[in-house]
């Protein structure tokens, strides 16, 4: 009883002693700056002091107040105003002044003015032990934190309404956070965490929560110049798990990334992703692991997985990613955005592909190419460059760098192939390798074994085209092809490499026939045909049977042709063993045009007739002969 009186009297007269004091309190500011200076462990330097009552509490307020390493060194930390609430029944009871609740606003943290962090931790100590012991129980309304880059710049850590907690190595925080003049500048911080040497044996869990994140200003930074960032935004939630100062795992959860840019090609783009989940966990000091369950897309109204499981594993400099079910369609824009060129963007926009990847295998390690293998199926592209539009690719390609290797299969459909081809061509089904190799300005393109089966012709061949940055395409062809409709070969004339009008005289001349065995080959660069000279070659053989042959439209059609034809560049002999005429036959036919690109090329057609007069009288009135040789025999009369 007597000790209760006794503090009792203790206490009034320590309140009593506090009511005098506190007005005249700046007449101690010599003795408080000593007294902030033991409790911080720095030395410090205030420019006022304040003392009132306030919610019946005596409190403190020290004005501009600096803690430095040393006495005449520069500031680590300033204040604009720390406000202590005393915390009188504590106070008597540890014999020592006892803060409730300290406010500290307008700090400053100048993390430059750290010694190097293997020189000297003392300072460090002292910094920790300062706000994870010291100060029980404080807010910051207001702080920012001055951070030395490892390229020596620096950067503006904000902090805005932070309050903090400890107890008995116990710490709960909330704030928000953000990094002055970045995407970061709005993100929710709750923390509780135990710590027992410093933020070395820290421990506990952080949860982060960002709203409308701008990060157009990183992803122009980012990205090549062509493309525009219209507008980027963020909407996640993040739980982070520490163990000894470390970062273990976390959960990442994206409500919601909503992307919105142009590239100077089309009209402005969006892309979205929705509700989606990211597992991160260490498994070492700098290796990590990254999982996810699927990957949501926003497209127009509906919301599908363009992604369904991917997992990546690794470093910065070796690492390797799996993945599986990848909506082409669904991740088509972000090509475009990931685009280096506006040749690359242009391709993108016209490929437009659509598909599948089932099966997705990426690693890299240092110092050698990007190592990659995928499966694709029912995949789809239009049109462009020397690609034709098609749909129901099934696919396993994987390379390393820019070499690599694709098993291709597709089905029955027709093939656009714009102004290559004077049609579509039409295909029953195709299957070959396909090789690639992008080195020394040029992109190479082969395949030892391709085999191709379409409506009219079926064939199996190898082909290697070299397409350099600068200059006309290199072909290296050789193609055994069985012919059922030699009728339909204006379907398979290539326009770009023929000249106009020899494009135009073959599909007039050849009509009809079957041929098994034809055989092509084809060397030289494309704009050299017909390789006038000897820097090139193209030769086709023919062998045709039942054939109909054009050779002149002012002629009548030769048919039942069984002929050798062979194409060599620019000219054309035909060699035969039997031809109708009309009525006449001939069981020997030879032909030649020299040029067929020349505007008068002229055939040279020797045959031996086989005819009654009459069927020979009736075939010239058919001919340009009709007012000379045909008239001649209208006056005469032939027979035999």
């Amino acid at each position: 009883m007597t000790s209760v009186l006794s503090i009792i009297v203790i206490t009034a007269l320590l309140i009593g002693g506090l009511r005098f004091l506190l007005p005249n309190v700046d007449l101690l500011q010599a003795p408080l700056r000593q007294w902030v200076s033991e409790q911080t462990g720095f030395s410090a330097q205030l420019e006022g002091i304040a003392g009132q009552w306030r919610n019946l509490t005596p409190s403190l307020t020290l004005e501009n107040v600096s803690l430095a390493t040393s006495d005449n060194g520069p500031a680590l930390l300033t204040a604009q105003h720390i406000d202590l609430q005393l915390d009188v029944f504590a106070t008597l009871m540890r014999w020592q002044p006892v803060f409730s609740h300290v406010t500290l606003d307008g700090v400053v943290l100048d993390t430059g003015q750290l010694p190097e962090k293997d020189t000297d931790t003392d300072v460090r100590d002292r910094l920790e032990d300062l706000f994870l012991a010291r100060l029980g129980q404080f807010s910051i309304p207001s702080a920012k934190v001055i951070l030395v880059t490892p390229s020596l710049e620096t950067e503006v850590l904000t902090i805005q309404d932070l309050f903090w907690r400890n107890q008995a190595g116990q710490h709960q925080a909330q704030a928000r956070i953000g990094v002055k003049g970045t995407q970061l500048e709005a993100v929710r911080v709750n923390a509780a965490f135990t710590e027992t040497e410093g933020l070395e044996t820290l421990t506990g869990d952080f949860y982060l929560a960002s709203e409308a994140m701008d990060l157009a200003p990183w992803l122009t930074q980012t990205l090549t110049p062509s493309v525009t960032i219209d507008a980027a935004r963020l909407d996640a939630q993040a739980w982070v798990r520490v163990e000894s100062g470390q970062p273990r795992d976390a959960l990442l959860s994206i409500d919601d990334l909503a992307l919105k840019w142009h590239d100077g090609v089309q009209k402005a783009k969006t892309w979205a992703v929705k509700n989606s989940q990211v597992q991160l966990t260490a498994e070492g000091e700098r290796t990590w692991r990254v999982d996810t369950d699927g990957i949501w897309v926003k497209q127009d109204a509906t919301t599908a997985p363009a992604v369904s499981r991917l997992s990546w594993q690794g470093t910065d400099e070796n690492w390797r990613l799996n993945a599986a079910d990848l909506d082409i369609a669904l991740l088509r824009p972000l090509l475009g955005l990931a685009s280096q060129s506006e040749q690359q963007h242009r391709m993108a926009a016209a490929l437009a592909p659509a598909g599948q990847v089932q099966t997705l295998a990426l690693s890299k390690q240092a110092e050698t190419p990007l190592r990659y293998q995928a499966t694709l199926t029912e995949v789809s592209a239009d049109r462009w460059g020397y690609l034709p539009a098609f749909n129901g690719l099934n696919a396993t390609l994987s390379g390393e760098g820019g070499r690599g290797q694709a098993q291709l299969e597709l089905g029955a459909q027709s093939l656009p192939y714009g102004d290559f081809f004077q049609a579509p061509l039409p295909l029953k089904q195709g299957k070959f390798t396909l090789n690639w190799q992008h080195a020394r300005q040029r992109l190479s393109i082969w395949s030892q074994e391709a085999v191709v089966k379409g409506a009219d012709v079926q064939g199996t061949g190898a082909f290697r085209l070299d397409i350099p940055e600068q200059g006309a395409p290199f072909l290296a062809l050789y193609a055994n092809a069985d012919v059922a409709d030699a009728g339909q070969t204006w379907r398979y004339l290539p326009t770009r490499a023929l000249p106009e009008s020899l494009t135009g005289y073959l599909s007039r001349a050849i009509q009809g026939g079957q041929a098994q065995g034809s055989e092509i080959l084809w060397f030289g660069a494309l704009d050299s045909f017909p390789y006038r000279g000897h820097d090139g070659i193209f030769q086709a053989k023919v062998p045709l049977r039942n054939g109909a042959l054009s050779f002149d439209t002012a002629w009548p059609t030769l048919t039942e042709l069984d002929a050798t034809l062979l194409f060599d560049n620019a000219g054309l002999t035909i060699d035969g063993d039997h031809v109708r005429l009309n009525d006449a036959v001939s069981h020997q036919v030879q032909a030649k045009i020299v040029d067929m690109t020349e505007p008068e090329s002229r055939l040279e057609l020797e045959a031996s007739l086989s005819a009654t007069g009459s069927a020979v009288h009736r075939y010239m009135l058919a001919t340009p002969l009709v007012d000379t040789v045909g008239a001649a025999l209208t006056i005469s009369t032939s027979t035999g």
